[in-house]
């Protein structure tokens, strides 16, 4: 299948790809078909300012579409973790009021692995944990301060190797912080982000 990006605002999206037959056919949705790249900001002006839920951008060069795509925003780096217990159990957060998964901004000089461990160690109070591989990339918009912000976040599988409960990070605005078996996922998933359910699909 073909590459594309997917951008989330909130619980509405935007997808930037070249070819939407084999994958996206089916989608509800807005098609449009961006051939300059002086057109995204138009195409972003409106989507905002409309009820979609889903637009779908087809540009013929994706990564000069989605490069000037991102110089609307101001880029923020976050990682994040997929973590296991030994029973096979994922540990999902509770951030204000909507389920999560373990997240946080990089911090300068930092990498995405390292900042990932540090993150999910500090907002569950849990270590050591195991990384492993590299599950996706996620993009996810919103304003801070008058600014738009764009947030790529990286997430990494992780294996929690000890017993300790998991303690929420209060101040990050975590109150609750469980295990759940991965066949129960859908009853947090639903009161969750897009985004979060893009990266739990490409684990499970």
């Amino acid at each position: 299948m073909a590459k594309y990006y997917t951008v989330y605002f909130d619980f509405h999206k935007i997808v930037l790809l070249t070819d939407f037959r084999s994958h996206f056919v089916n989608h509800n949705g807005l098609f449009v078909k961006c051939s300059r790249t002086g057109d995204l900001a138009k195409i972003l002006v409106f989507f905002q300012t409309s009820r979609l839920t889903e637009l779908y951008i087809i540009t013929d060069d994706l990564e000069e579409t989605f490069g000037e795509f991102t110089k609307v925003f101001v880029v923020i780096e976050a990682a994040g973790g997929v973590v296991r217990n030994s029973e096979g159990l994922i540990l999902m957060i509770k951030r204000n009021g909507v389920w999560d998964l373990p997240k946080g901004k990089v911090d300068p000089g930092e990498q995405p692995p390292q900042a990932a461990l540090r993150e999910v160690e500090e907002e569950c109070g849990i270590a050591p944990l195991q990384l492993g591989s590299l599950v996706t990339v996620t993009y996810h918009t919103y304003n801070m301060r008058g600014k738009a912000i764009l947030k790529p976040t990286y997430w990494y599988n992780m294996q929690y190797l000890g017993a300790k409960m998991p303690v929420p990070q209060q101040e990050e605005g975590i109150t609750d912080v469980v295990w759940v078996n991965p066949s129960n996922l859908n009853h947090y998933t639903c009161n969750s982000y897009g985004s979060i359910q893009e990266v739990l699909d490409k684990v499970l």
